[in-house]
């Protein structure tokens, strides 16, 4: 009789038993799961931390350029051996007519502007609540001519214009030394037969300036390439481009001083309808005048993330330029950015 013998497995050799393999999946899908939201939530932490980082170069780049056009607002050097009469300021040629009104008297003529102005009277700033008309920005028109946006909230984006007489050292120049606007296009060139005393002949004399006007203009519009708020600047009959993308709103406040009192301590700050319509500057004789007043520029600057990073409406919360708690619906992160520009050139003129 045959005996059948059964040969068992060495124990290393056996397969694994269906417990055993569930429980091996279950283990690995727990490991996986928790390695999967780590990596998630490192992506997000580092995409959050990106965002902030790109905001912060926005709104510092926005912030530059503004406090320095603004700071040049109004330069207007005087000229060496330029003359000073003061019989008749009006045959005066201690500077360039950047800002003087259009006239011709005797040696001196001025064919700049036609609603340009002296700086004893005029404006090298000015700006609007809620922006400048797309059609005064669009023309020609000197920068005291730009026309306001109606209907304007506290929360509109406001817009600024400000003029200087520009050079090689404080504009970018061209290859050919010319200075340029605020995109880099080269600057037309005016020229002016000035009056001087030539100090070697105890002499007056006559010479031909040639010099050119930096006319830039800084608002908020929507970016056709990105569509996404932008900083745009626009020179005076030139086109518009974005400087910096993502930044959502500009609001102003200007530091006037106290009319007549000679002092440069500053009395207030007004906004840009309020230089019309406040008191002390209604009783003036003209914008000029009043915008001749503004020392210092208070600018902010609101940035937006470029794509929405926050995890929930909460984390997307900021404060406005104003001050005020808002939320964002659209998960996108915001910060203000906020600088005080003082004026030289309108308060040592």
């Amino acid at each position: 009789m045959n005996t059948l013998h059964m040969r068992l497995r060495p124990w290393g050799s056996r397969g694994f038993s269906l417990i055993e393999l569930l429980v091996s999946l279950a283990i690995g899908l727990v490991i996986m799961t928790a390695t999967l939201s780590v990596y998630v939530s490192a992506s997000s932490s580092t995409r959050f931390t990106d965002m902030q980082a790109r905001m912060n170069e926005d709104g510092q780049a926005a912030l530059a350029i503004l406090t320095r056009e603004i700071r040049m607002a109004g330069n207007n050097p005087k000229i060496e051996g330029g003359i000073d009469d003061a019989n008749n300021p009006a045959n005066s040629s201690l500077r360039h007519p950047v800002y003087k009104p259009a006239f011709d008297v005797d040696y001196y003529t001025y064919t700049g502007y036609t609603k340009g102005l002296d700086p004893l009277y005029g404006q090298a700033i000015n700006a609007c609540d809620g922006g400048f008309t797309a059609t005064s920005l669009g023309n020609n028109s000197p920068l005291d001519n730009l026309a306001c946006n109606t209907g304007s909230t506290a929360t509109s984006a406001d817009a600024i214009a400000v003029s200087y007489e520009a050079d090689r050292y404080n504009t970018t120049p061209t290859s050919t030394g010319n200075p340029t606007d605020c995109l880099g296009n080269s600057l037309a060139a005016r020229t002016e037969t000035m009056r001087l005393f030539d100090s070697a002949t105890s002499s007056e004399t006559t010479r031909n300036d040639v010099y050119r006007v930096a006319d830039n203009r800084y608002y908020i519009a929507t970016s056709t390439d990105i569509n996404a708020p932008s900083l745009y600047c626009r020179s005076r009959g030139g086109t518009a481009q974005p400087l910096v993308q993502n930044i959502e709103n500009l609001q102003l406040e200007f530091g006037t001083l106290k009319p007549g009192s000679g002092s440069t301590d500053i009395a207030g700050y007004l906004s840009a309808s309020e230089i019309k319509t406040a008191a002390a500057m209604a009783a003036l004789n003209n914008d000029a005048e009043r915008w001749m007043q503004v020392a210092t520029v208070r600018v902010c600057v609101l940035v937006r993330s470029e794509d929405p990073v926050a995890p929930d409406a909460a984390a997307a919360k900021y404060y406005d330029c104003n001050g005020n708690l808002q939320t964002a619906p659209d998960l996108r992160l915001r910060k203000a950015f906020f600088a005080t520009v003082v004026m030289p050139n309108q308060i040592f003129h």
